[in-house]
């Protein structure tokens, strides 16, 4: 009795939970790799969790050209150049190579990868080695196995197993706000609201520490480990004949001053320019100057509110997406051939 006597005491905590904080499950890596197994995209946009954008542009897309053109979408939450390529290599590129009996590509279509990205995904970790999102994000139990072979139980490591709990707890909002707090500040702002003065002022105080944040990451751009990454998957998606862009994902504009727009944000954009040159890609710079207001970002001013998502969609297809609508045709050169 006392044991079910818990069990419901925490089933009804549970409940009460998400009543504050609603559970909104977000796209991620292995939902990506499941879709691929089941469907053959004609565009494939990677990025970090901004790349979920292009899950509510993919089906817009999809719709207006009756499924001739269909894009999947690769959210590897925290981004960096490295962990997308590690995605790409050891996730994707093994089914979309895969062959069916006769000899022939299960997925033949795609022709066209979108890299989505910023300045973030260049500056190193705090470890200045992988980042943790590929433990957490990206692995399978193969590669857990593999790595705690090597180094033992590690907490590099261990991002793979607070993962799998979450996963397998995904309708627990106790669960997937362990370590997150928004269930106590929800009941804070239930029990005590915030007068409108004390909200715009932690308003304010946030939107100072990510100004400061972008201007002073001009130092940290460009880590050799993150830039090589960057060349390496380049080159691969020239010799497997994609054709690539890269979008500079837009940013919250009140998170950007004068500096850190003639600074971090422009010397990013250039060496992205610089090295699509190389590889005969272009380069798209959405970071700023769309329709996207302060208003269509969360609270957490990094990612777009479902509203800022279909604004984002219409403007861009009526304008720098557009292509998107038409079928892609590789202009890569032939395998093998070298920048």
């Amino acid at each position: 009795m006392t044991g079910l006597t818990a069990i419901v005491v925490v089933v009804l905590v549970d409940l009460m939970a998400r009543w504050l904080t609603p559970l909104h499950p977000l796209r991620e890596v292995e939902d990506a790799v499941r879709d691929l197994r089941s469907k053959d995209p004609t565009v494939l946009a990677i990025g970090s969790s901004h790349a979920r954008t292009f899950q509510a542009l993919g089906q817009a897309v999809a719709k207006r050209t009756n499924n001739q053109q269909r894009i999947l979408s690769v959210p590897v939450e925290y981004g960096k150049l490295h962990s997308y390529e590690w995605v790409f290599q050891h996730r994707l590129l093994p089914l979309l190579e895969e062959k069916d009996s006769s000899g022939k590509r299960k997925r033949p279509s795609l022709r066209h990868i979108l890299l989505v990205t910023e300045w973030w995904d260049s500056i190193p970790t705090d470890s200045g080695g992988p980042a943790h999102n590929l433990p957490a994000r990206a692995w399978v139990l193969s590669d857990f196995l593999a790595d705690l072979f090597q180094h033992g139980l590690t907490p590099y490591n261990r991002n793979y197993l607070r993962q799998r709990w979450k996963r397998l707890f995904a309708a627990s909002t106790l669960i997937q706000d362990r370590g997150q707090e928004h269930i106590l500040g929800e009941l804070r702002k239930k029990l005590r609201p915030l007068s409108p003065a004390t909200r715009e002022r932690i308003f304010r105080q946030k939107l100072q520490v990510w100004q400061a944040m972008i201007e002073r990451s001009r130092a940290k751009l460009f880590q050799p480990m993150q830039m090589k990454a960057l060349h390496r998957m380049l080159k691969l998606f020239r010799k497997k004949g994609f054709t690539v862009t890269i979008l500079l994902y837009p940013r919250m504009p009140g998170t950007l001053t004068a500096k850190s727009k003639r600074t971090t944000l422009a010397l990013y954009a250039s060496r992205m320019k610089k090295i699509c040159k190389a590889y005969h890609c272009k380069v798209i710079d959405l970071s700023y100057n769309t329709p996207v207001q302060d208003k269509h970002f969360a609270a957490d001013f990094d990612h777009m509110t479902h509203e800022g998502n279909r604004l984002f969609t219409t403007w861009s297809l009526r304008g720098p997406l557009r292509y998107l609508l038409s079928p892609t045709r590789s202009s890569a050169p032939a395998r093998g051939a070298k920048p």
